[in-house]
């Protein structure tokens, strides 16, 4: 159950190649891909982290070319 008094949590995934530790980054935010799930397992959360990651390429070759 959600907890209503909590603050919002918002996840980025980066691809890039270069180390970006103790930088501070601004984030854009387009498009919500999904909902907060859980996962029975690893398997799963990483299987759905690889659709979320097509689906954002997706959006952002359609949206934003």
């Amino acid at each position: 159950m959600k907890n209503p008094d909590a603050a919002p949590v918002l996840e980025v995934h980066l691809s890039i190649q270069c180390d970006i530790y103790g930088r501070r980054l601004r984030v854009d935010f387009l498009h919500k891909l999904r909902d907060e799930a859980k996962y029975p397992d690893l398997d799963t959360l990483v299987a759905q982290i690889g659709r979320d990651v097509d689906n954002a390429k997706h959006y952002l070759n359609t949206h934003h070319a």
